[in-house]
């Protein structure tokens, strides 16, 4: 007999999808900028750059995190600015479904989602999806860190 998890009400269900479209389409919009915009990269994005071409476990002043995600970036479509920059909407759009995630848990998936919804589109946040900075990597690790908390404490299980 097999065991199933709980299921989503009609309403969570709404929720989940209005947030892939709502998130999806923000993604593909800013990709979309992140292709459209011919600039260089200012230093501290070159400085980057120029570490992942020689991984390592930290660097003078930054831990690893920013030059492996530049790094796989790379492998994946190439050494253009447009390249290594397009992880950044990536990371915020999974950050914004972390928050949501931690939204749900607490207060509902109404809560959650407008709490995604108005994080991925905070003026800071649309103006750093353009930039591969240190920021974006951190601000996702602490929205998963804040969920595993908050599970933690809901749940008392160690599995979080």
């Amino acid at each position: 007999m097999s065991r199933q998890g709980p299921r989503l009400s009609a309403s969570e269900t709404n929720y989940l999808l209005a947030l892939f479209a709502c998130l999806g389409a923000l993604l593909a919009l800013r990709l979309l900028a992140v292709y459209a915009a011919k600039t260089d990269l200012v230093l501290d994005e070159a400085q980057y750059w120029t570490w992942s071409r020689e991984l390592a476990f930290g660097y003078f002043s930054k831990p690893p995190m920013i030059a492996w995600v530049i790094r796989a970036a790379s492998e994946l479509c190439g050494n253009s600015e447009a390249c290594i920059r397009s992880a950044s909407p990536v990371l915020y759009t999974l950050a914004a479904f972390m928050i949501y995630l931690t939204g749900r848990a607490l207060y509902g998936s109404r809560v959650g989602f407008w709490s995604a919804i108005v994080f991925a589109t905070l003026p800071g946040v649309s103006y750093s999806a353009n930039l591969i900075t240190t920021d974006v990597p951190l601000i996702l690790f602490w929205t998963i860190a804040l969920y595993a908390w908050v599970m933690l404490v809901k749940r008392q299980s160690m599995a979080f």
